[in-house]
């Protein structure tokens, strides 16, 4: 959703709001969250006052995993047959941190860590695709709408904490890393093996047109599809 707002009741109804709509689909299946840049920006520029803070709404809204002390509910990982996910938070707001990003649009060596041994345990209990997931895109491309100037992202803000994070998806052989942040798909680089697919528009109102990615696990296979508005698969 559009957050941006230091108001903590607009938050908790923004949220109230995502829980209806997904409600129908909620009902009959588990969910986890990813949060961006919006859900963690407390404020309606990086210039105002930070307001609240917008992890520990997240916490309170949503109690998910929490391996990884600091970065509970952001990032943890489980198995779906022979595909191991992992979330990693790139979008985690620290208002100890300078502005205007707060910590933001990085993965901090503690992740970094984390994930190595996360992905090591995994691939000796016989993982054989590898799908780690965060908000902000690892790298762009200069033909990509939204280019100029440049958004904040992991490329734009830390590209040294980006290379230590792709490495470890590289030496694991990672299949694909699957973010959003901008507001179209795209899954044209591939950076030392490993796929970076942004999943598109995704309803936002910014943007277009409105497509979805559909993961499909079965058995030891796994398909990305994405999706239009009516259904059909357009990728």
């Amino acid at each position: 959703f559009y957050g941006k707002n230091p108001d903590i009741s607009i938050f908790k109804q923004l949220y109230q709001s995502f829980k209806n709509a997904i409600q129908p689909l909620a009902s009959i299946t588990p969910y986890y969250i990813s949060p961006g840049n919006h859900e963690m920006s407390p404020f309606k520029s990086s210039k105002d006052p930070v307001g609240f803070d917008p992890v520990a709404l997240f916490n309170e809204e949503f109690p998910q995993p929490g391996p990884l002390p600091g970065y509970e509910g952001f990032v943890f990982s489980w198995d779906w047959g022979k595909v191991h996910f992992v979330s990693i938070a790139t979008n985690h707001f620290d208002s100890k941190l300078p502005p205007p990003h707060y910590g933001m649009y990085r993965i901090s060596d503690a992740q970094i860590t984390w994930l190595d041994t996360d992905l090591q345990n995994a691939k000796s209990k016989g993982a054989q695709f590898i799908i780690v997931f965060g908000h902000s895109n690892a790298y762009t491309d200069p033909s990509w709408p939204e280019s100029d100037p440049p958004l904040a992202d992991l490329n734009n803000t830390d590209p040294q904490q980006r290379d230590k994070f792709w490495a470890v998806l590289a030496k694991h052989k990672a299949d694909v890393y699957v973010c959003g942040h901008r507001h179209f798909f795209d899954d044209s680089i591939t950076k030392d093996g490993v796929v970076q697919w942004m999943n598109g528009n995704s309803g936002s109102v910014v943007g277009g047109p409105n497509e979805y990615t559909v993961w499909t696990v079965n058995g030891n296979t796994i398909k990305a599809e994405l999706v239009n508005d009516a259904g059909q698969t357009t990728h």
